[in-house]
């Protein structure tokens, strides 16, 4: 009887562990990259700022001895130090709004020789030359606002192009200081991957002279968030281009091309100066 119980009881712990990880996986899913572990040395008197490609969804840690704090304003960096003297290795999780987490074990040293440590996309770090810099706060500020737009409704409904059930949409304008955001909306009404080749921005003559060449001039984001590689079937996703400010000459006009990686599904939209001139100022 005794025998029977303890088959059962490992049944059901087998099943629950089964479990587990099986929901551990779906949760995994989601992410859009996971990056080695970092390794970072932190004190008590020094804080170490950890500067992220993308705004900072969830933090992680479990030693009481470490102190981890969000610097106000700043969605994207992470104030590490050590509460103590008697902070032993631990370890340190971060997940960012783009999908990515990143994972640091964490030591302590009495006088930390880097303080201020950009994350890249890739998980790969480097020292930052000063955090408050102008070029520092400017970057960190496109990235969130463009992270920010992304989620607001559409303003613009009548620039478009469709092909094949793949559809660009141009849903808004916005502008703060000398950068343009340009708000996409992607859409994928087929049963087929759709694989972006490339996305690309350019400015070109309107009407093209029978004795003159059209010449395009190749216009190169600040920033883009998003998923700008896969449309996913039966499914929409919004990218948000951060651009330097510009207007157009007359008689040109701004274009925005999707192509098709190994196929024919492009569609391609063209914005003009007046759209451009009534770009709506961030809130």
């Amino acid at each position: 009887m005794n025998m029977k119980r303890k088959c059962v009881k490992r049944m059901v712990w087998i099943f629950m562990l089964f479990f587990t990880v099986s929901a551990g996986a779906q949760d995994a899913v989601k992410l859009k990259s996971v990056a080695a572990p970092i390794s970072i040395a932190v004190g008590r008197y020094k804080a170490t700022n950890l500067i992220f490609p993308f705004g900072i969804k969830s933090a992680y840690w479990v030693n009481k001895d470490l102190s981890v704090l969000q610097i106000d304003g700043l969605e994207n960096v992470l104030m590490v130090n050590a509460r103590n003297d008697s902070l032993k290795e631990t370890n340190l999780t971060v997940a960012t709004n783009d999908g990515s987490l990143y994972s640091f074990n964490v030591s302590y040293t009495t006088n930390p020789n880097v303080l201020n440590l950009k994350v890249n996309e890739s998980g790969s770090t480097a020292q930052a030359s000063g955090l408050l810099s102008p070029d520092d706060l400017n970057e960190v500020r496109i990235n969130s606002l463009a992270e920010r737009l992304a989620t607001k409704k559409a303003v613009i409904g009548n620039i478009r192009d469709r092909n094949f059930d793949i559809a660009m949409e141009l849903t808004g304008i916005y502008v703060d200081g000398d950068v343009l955001y340009f708000q996409l909306a992607l859409m994928n009404n087929s049963n087929l991957r759709y694989t972006v080749d490339q996305l690309r921005f350019f400015i070109r003559d309107q009407k093209k002279s029978k004795r003159t060449s059209s010449q395009e001039v190749q216009v190169i984001p600040l920033f883009v968030f998003g998923n700008r590689k896969m449309i996913e079937p039966q499914s929409s996703q919004v990218l948000v281009y951060a651009i330097e400010k510009f207007t157009i000459p007359l008689n040109q006009s701004l274009n925005v091309q999707l192509l098709e990686k190994n196929g024919g599904r492009n569609v391609s939209i063209k914005i003009g100066n007046r759209s451009i001139i009534k770009a709506k100022p961030v809130n």
